[in-house]
């Protein structure tokens, strides 16, 4: 007898995502990377026969047609057909990157897979027994303006909303049992008195957290209407950013403050290393971007050419065995003021002295065009970059070219 209907909620796979990874000397941590988002969407496929859910429920952002490949398609077709053969369908709502635009051909998608392509309401009928519950979904679209929403057409069947991102303003009292929402990499929950509206977050997130692990939502509506859910934790991969400050006087010279950083990273991964494997997780691997902070002048130069950052990187990863826990960007947050002020006169005294005029605005920014070569004795950097002065009234690069 039909007590409930049971989903399985998710959103923005991005099968097929590059998470720019490509210098590891390993191939077997670059393999592993890379299969990640895959052995994400397997472990979601297994999830919805064991839970035995009546439907999965896509909210967009699956991959992106036209990057992707044909490897990502197959491998998205291959659970499709796992699925089919479970007997669970398939309900997916096209999302910003997984559009309808973006496909050159239709695929030939198993018959259990149902597409809302188009960005006006449709509307399928599940059946439990003798209980009916009805599924409205939606393509996203950036014409359409995201402004409507469905209306009930029967007041005693549960209404389940499919879409890739909420309208911009909802009703006073929104339609519908449960909204099942995607296009954010956070979960997230809009507070309405009449509708649970529920952003599940990414199941595979591609930009730096404070360490959310990609989830799906397991959703189970009762016959009366009543709704009850929760987040499980899938993605087998983190990617998170730290925030590290090197303590060196700003007159350590390049190689030193080199190798204290190396130090630093080294210490600071393995202390991950060793969190990542007594935390009770389904996480394999954290890809860890660091933002650096007060960092010695001719050291932010070093990091600024590419092949030097790689070269720090690499070195940090092979002294981590084994290399859970991966170090992928050292981004130069803020580089140490002088400790001394300049004669003068000098070209460096005059950008000093219009930093500490600059009191009015929060920030200011100068081309380091015009930063002075005497500054710690180095090369004028590339016009590209920028000079901040902050409400510390310290000196900061903000930026600088790849």
């Amino acid at each position: 007898m039909c007590e409930h209907w049971k989903f399985l909620h998710a959103a923005d796979l991005r099968l097929g995502h590059s998470f720019g990874c490509h210098w590891f000397a390993s191939s077997e941590l670059h393999r592993r990377i890379a299969d990640s988002p895959y052995r994400a969407w397997e472990r979601l496929v297994e999830t919805a026969i064991d839970q035995r859910v009546d439907a999965l429920l896509l909210a967009g952002n699956v991959l992106d047609p036209r990057t992707c490949g044909a490897y990502a398609l197959g491998r998205l077709e291959a659970q499709f057909r796992v699925l089919h053969d479970a007997g669970i369908p398939v309900y997916w709502a096209l999302g910003e990157l997984d559009r309808r635009a973006h496909w050159s051909a239709r695929p030939p998608w198993p018959a259990n897979v149902t597409v809302f392509e188009e960005p006006t309401w449709e509307r399928r009928t599940l059946s439990c027994d003798d209980r009916r519950l009805e599924l409205a979904g939606r393509a996203w679209s950036a014409r359409h303006g995201q402004r409507s929403w469905p209306a009930k057409s029967d007041a005693d069947v549960p209404l389940v909303v499919l879409a890739s991102v909420a309208p911009e303003k909802l009703p006073a009292s929104p339609a519908g049992t449960y909204w099942a929402m995607g296009g954010l990499e956070q979960p997230h929950d809009i507070d309405s008195d009449t509708a649970d509206i529920h952003y599940c977050g990414a199941l595979q997130p591609v930009t730096p957290t404070g360490g959310h692990q990609g989830s799906a939502t397991l959703v189970q509506i009762g016959l009366d209407g009543d709704v009850q859910w929760q987040r499980l934790p899938l993605s087998p991969l983190v990617v998170l950013h730290r925030r590290h400050r090197l303590v060196l006087h700003a007159s350590a010279d390049g190689q030193q403050a080199f190798n204290a950083l190396r130090d630093d990273l080294v210490a600071d991964l393995s202390h991950l290393r060793r969190e990542l494997a007594q935390s009770e997780t389904s996480v394999d691997t954290w890809l860890v971007e660091y933002h650096l902070e007060q960092v010695p002048p001719q050291l932010a130069w070093r990091l600024a050419d590419p092949a030097v950052e790689r070269r720090l990187l690499e070195q940090c990863t092979q002294e981590v065995d084994p290399p859970r826990v991966v170090p992928t960007r050292l981004l130069v947050e803020s580089v140490q003021a002088p400790t001394s002020m300049p004669p003068s006169g000098t070209l460096l005294a005059d950008l000093w002295h219009e930093l500490e005029a600059a009191r009015e605005s929060t920030v200011q920014e100068w081309p380091l065009a015009r930063w002075p070569a005497e500054f710690s004795g180095l090369e004028q950097p590339s016009s590209d970059t920028v000079v901040s002065q902050s409400k510390s009234w310290t000196l900061a690069v903000i930026s600088k070219t790849a």
